[in-house]
């Protein structure tokens, strides 16, 4: 039957309750002047708290100063903001709330419930997700009542006159009770029983023995292993009730889970989510792997700028800047920018340079000598073939740079891009005498170092050169006419005249060759004439003693006797 609940009250006008007529917690009302009053207590010290209500404007709440109610609308509600209390539209309530009451006061000999309830709200419902309650009381779905419609509640009963129904409405669903059920015979001796689901612990388990509820202090569960303290009886019925949680997320707008505490998925919880207080992870702790699939992935950091981007039968690349770095291709990888290693191995495409630092105003294609260091940057220089100090060249200046700023050097491959008319497709270029300058005529004079720097392959105002022989001089330098190279003291090469050589190994440098001692040997078969060539056209030939006879095809000529 209904039951009432009934308030200390009075309706007498003006008449207010004492500190003493009303206990914390316990409400009175004068219904005469339409006023209700609570008790507080604060630091020991009890006051009455009355609430005044009033028609149109605002109410005050008083004894709460910053509390004000102004310009009621209906369904608005109080709502404090942080600093104060204001008035809070409440129409959302039942629109998208995660559970809605619904309030019906009985007719006698009613069972069925619809429409609006006593706070004007219409009743609606999904089927299977709602709770009834009849004064107070828990109502049974499955023998109470029928609610299938979604729109309407019917009792299995009647009711009587002014009996309470509450029907509580679940608008969101935020998970579903999932229960397995496995059974098992006992036979006095098996205490394992294996499970078709892994529960996770205990917790999740409700375990009958014909029927009898166990005890979770009577078994333990591990993986997906059931162990009985004390084996079943013979023929008794095992019955393992296994729950587990669906959750579903699309109507929340956040999931909110602690420090340390994971999401894991998987039977077996291999894939673990979680954030420590300080990193978050990303763990697949069983045997196999984890897989990101998709068309398109792209790694982003916190302000959107993309860091890596892999895409699906085309190129992957590396970012820097917002900048792609390194992309994939179908003959291998693309670099931009500069590659450093320790080493390379294998074949290397492409022009080879260096970075420098201009020691003085360079032009692009002007060839260059190493001319310093600043810290651990080389400095160059336009080299000369005329000036031994600025030699050997070691390169070809990539682009215009003024003096102290970087500059590119090749030193091998293809230059693009500079004026090679003056040449024919095919020229050798030299080192040039004039400082930075390419010449096709090699240098002459021994005062000019020779070294090849290149090769024209393409002739036109925007050519190219293919650069060779950077860092040295040729191995034969120019000579000039009757020179030849001689060892020194030093054993190195220099250049010398022949005539001066000869005279220096012959007689010491003297204008008079001279011949400490000469051997007699008899020669034969020397031609008819025999002659002697010296300095000048008169030339002693002295013998300190005997006869210098040389013998001729076809007699004997005595040369002098002294």
């Amino acid at each position: 039957m209904a039951q009432t609940i009934k308030l200390k009250r009075s309706s007498t006008s003006g008449a207010a309750p004492t500190t003493s007529q009303l206990e914390l917690g316990e409400v009175a009302i004068n219904t005469y002047d339409g006023k209700m009053y609570i008790k507080k207590d604060v630091g020991g010290t009890e006051s009455i708290v009355e609430i005044t209500g009033g028609s149109g404007g605002s109410s005050n709440l008083s004894g709460l100063s910053d509390v004000t109610i102004s310009s009621l609308q209906t369904d608005q509600i109080l709502k404090y903001n942080g600093s104060a209390w204001v008035n809070a539209d409440n129409t959302a309530t039942t629109s998208s709330a995660i559970l809605v009451e619904y309030q019906f006061t009985a007719t006698a000999s009613q069972t069925t419930f619809t429409g609006s309830d006593d706070n004007n709200e219409t009743l609606s419902y999904t089927a299977g997700a709602i709770q009834v309650f009849l004064n107070g009381i828990f109502l049974d779905s499955a023998v109470d009542y029928t609610a299938t419609s979604g729109t309407s509640i019917v009792l299995a009963e009647t009711v009587d006159a002014n009996d309470y129904l509450q029907v509580v409405a679940f608008k969101k669903k935020i998970g579903d009770g999932n229960v397995s059920v496995d059974t098992f015979t006992g036979d006095d001796s098996t205490t394992a029983f294996t499970l078709s689901v892994n529960p996770g612990d205990e917790n999740n388990t409700r375990v009958f023995i014909d029927g009898v509820y166990q005890s979770k202090s009577n078994y333990s569960v591990s993986g997906t292993t059931l162990t009985f303290s004390t084996a079943p009886p013979t023929g008794t019925a095992v019955e393992v009730e296994i729950g587990n949680r669906v959750v579903t997320l699309d109507t929340l707008s956040d999931l909110d889970l602690p420090d340390d505490v994971k999401l894991r998925l998987g039977t077996g919880q291999d894939l673990q989510i979680y954030h420590d207080g300080s990193n978050s992870y990303i763990d697949e702790s069983g045997t196999g792997e984890l897989r990101l699939r998709s068309n398109e992935i792209e790694l982003r950091d916190m302000s959107n700028n993309v860091l890596a981007k892999f895409s699906s039968g085309g190129a992957n690349n590396l970012y820097y800047g917002g900048s792609s770095k390194l992309a994939t291709t179908n003959d291998g990888v693309t670099v931009t920018g500069d590659v450093e290693a320790d080493e390379f191995i294998g074949d290397v495409r492409g022009a080879v340079l260096f970075k420098a630092q201009a020691g003085e105003t360079l032009a692009k294609g002007e060839v260059v000598y190493i001319s310093g260091i600043s810290g651990n940057t080389t400095i160059v220089s336009k080299a000369d073939a005329d000036d031994a100090s600025k030699m050997p060249a070691f390169g070809l200046v990539a682009a215009a740079a003024s003096s102290g700023n970087p500059v590119d050097i090749y030193t091998n491959g293809i230059l693009s891009g500079i004026d090679t008319s003056s040449y024919s497709e095919g020229d050798e270029l030299f080192v040039s005498t004039t400082a930075g300058s390419l010449t096709a005529t090699p240098p002459t004079g021994e005062s000019a170092a020779l070294q090849k720097i290149g090769k024209v392959t393409r002739s036109a105002s925007s050519g190219s050169i293919f650069i060779v022989g950077a860092g040295r001089s040729n191995a034969v330098p120019n000579l000039d006419n009757g020179d030849i190279f001689i060892g020194n003291a030093s054993n190195r090469a220099v250049s010398a005249s022949l005539n001066t050589k000869i005279e220096d190994y012959l007689d010491g440098g003297t204008s008079t060759a001279s011949f400490a001692s000469i051997t007699a040997t008899t020669y034969s078969n020397l031609p008819t004439v025999f002659t002697v060539f010296g300095r000048s056209s008169n030339t002693n030939i002295s013998l300190s003693n005997g006869t210098f006879t040389v013998v001729g095809r076809s007699q004997n000529t005595a040369i002098g006797v002294l």
